[in-house]
């Protein structure tokens, strides 16, 4: 259950929240005297395109479905004679798709106005998000405005919650993010915890709720508009005043596929969770497609697949050639030592896929069904991965775990192993290399590059050249020990540094 903790003060930076607790709220000082954080308050109020990109405001689109269908969104424009219009979205409609739209319509690019609203629950009474409508009709702006920054700064004290606040232009809304699906009803107590302690009125007019009491007896819930879109009473577009998103915009950006819920009206058979994984990197649940038949071959259609680089077929092709399953019995040793090399050279996405790959191209060889194969290598990977933080020098495991997200773990051990194998000189990070790896954008690489950088994990000593040459970093932080006596898991990264070093064209 959600709990309104009450701070005698606001914490100092968004990203690091106090616990919950503190005085009762009749010793609490009024949160009138309270500023917001320097960080997340913006002067003047700015506009979505401006702090997000593309990208981004779709990922946060798609976050706040809540895995609905994907045209289970209403439709929000501007008619000839000036008035709103509002309707469900026809069958046809893809929320990704009128995301891309709303945002053109944010920027000015887009050819007619639009925009687009999400409803606050899915089919099992769950949300990522809630949100607080303030209304700020017959002369009450400033009243409004005060409730929404009261109610912002409330919402800042809670672990592991993301806030956005929003000048909607006819009052102001404050939005609440989960990184996972939480109950409506948790959200709904939430809402009207923090509305009893600016105190506001719960009703039209004043304060509304999104879920709102009686969401989980509705079929469908409300909808509000996405934070930062196109207003058709006002014609124009809302202005964010505060955040803290931008970690969550990370996360859902980062991520080549969902790692915390399903998202079956995406796909066209059911997806199965197949096991909590449990360590310092994956504590997440993923998704397989383990009732379909394994495919021979990691495809290279870039549009199915997102290779960047013409070394990654190449590369995931030679992995599986070497090592063949020859006679019925030796499985689980080749399975080890494939997911010791794989571990050094791809993260975890990818390297599903090359197992699925290896086991149907073995599978003359095999007795074991797939289901346990894959079992069998998700427990070896997290083995093996504990066993590499472990030996981490001091330095690096606390970089390690001053990382965000788990791709950004994956990618500090990606480049640690590259910079083991340099030892001690500078070594070269491919974009589209690293982001096929990881299964990222050459964007979201380029973003882990510099977070690495920012952390003093690695420098920059030589720019790339566009088709010619990769740029190169050194390795800042001490190795647990000296290379001749570093045992590598099954002679891996020699291949994958090779790959690295070839000529590719990309930018820094």
């Amino acid at each position: 259950m959600l709990t309104l903790s009450n701070p005698t003060r606001l914490p100092t930076s968004a990203n690091n929240p106090p616990d919950h607790g503190g005085d009762p709220p009749e010793t609490r000082q009024d949160e009138k005297a309270l500023a917001l954080p320097a960080r997340v308050f913006l002067e003047p109020p700015a506009r979505a395109d401006t702090l997000w990109t593309k990208e981004q405001f779709i990922a946060l689109v798609m976050h706040m479905m809540n895995d609905n269908p994907i045209n289970h969104f209403l439709t929000v424009w501007r008619g000839d004679d000036g008035k709103p219009g509002y309707a469900k979205a026809d069958s046809h409609r893809r929320a990704s798709e009128h995301a891309k739209w709303t945002y053109d319509t944010i920027t000015g690019k887009a050819r007619r106005k639009t925009s687009m609203g999400v409803y606050s629950k899915n089919a099992d009474n769950e949300s990522t998000w809630a949100a607080l409508d303030f209304d700020a009709h017959e002369g009450g702006h400033e009243v409004a405005k005060d409730r929404a920054i009261r109610a912002f700064s409330l919402l800042l004290t809670y672990r592991d919650r993301y806030v956005i606040l929003s000048a909607s232009g006819r009052g102001y809304h404050v939005f609440v993010f989960a990184r996972d699906l939480k109950p409506v009803r948790e959200w709904t107590a939430l809402l009207k915890d923090v509305a009893g302690s600016i105190p506001v009125p719960i009703q039209d007019g004043q304060c509304e709720l999104f879920p709102a009491e009686g969401t989980e007896k509705q079929r469908t819930g409300r909808a509000i508009r996405i934070p930062g879109s196109y207003n058709p009473n006002t014609d124009s577009s809302e202005l964010i005043i505060a955040e803290t998103i931008r970690p969550l915009l990370d996360q859902l950006t980062e991520e080549a596929f969902s790692s915390t819920h399903t998202r079956a009206s995406t796909a066209p058979r059911d997806l199965v969770r197949d096991r909590e994984v449990n360590n310092s990197s994956y504590g997440t649940k993923r998704l397989y497609l383990l009732d379909q038949p394994p495919r021979k071959e990691v495809g290279q259609n870039r549009k199915q697949n997102g290779f960047l680089s013409p070394t990654t077929p190449r590369l995931i092709e030679d992995t599986i050639a070497k090592h063949p399953i020859l006679a019925k019995g030796t499985r689980h040793k080749v399975l080890a030592t494939l997911t010791g090399n794989l571990i050094h050279k791809f993260g975890f996405t990818l390297s599903c896929d090359v197992v699925q790959a290896h086991w149907a191209n073995n599978i003359k060889n095999l007795t074991t069904a797939y289901p346990e194969h894959f079992r069998e290598f998700c427990a070896i990977w997290n083995s093996l991965l504990k066993e590499i933080v472990e030996n981490f020098s001091a330095k690096e495991r606390a970089i390690y775990d001053k990382l965000n997200t788990t791709t950004q773990q994956e990618a500090f051990v990606l480049v640690c192993s590259f910079a083991y194998l340099a030892d001690s000189e500078p070594f070269p990070i491919a974009q589209n290399s690293l982001a096929d790896r990881l299964r990222q954008t050459q964007q979201g690489a380029s973003y882990i590059i510099k977070v690495l950088i920012g952390l003093e994990a690695i420098t920059p000593t030589e720019k790339a050249r566009i088709n010619r040459r990769a740029a190169r970093y050194r390795w800042l932080l001490s190795q647990s020990e000296p290379k001749a006596q570093r045992p590598l898991v099954a002679g891996a990264f020699e291949s994958a540094y090779q790959y690295a070093t070839q000529t590719e064209g990309v930018t820094t």
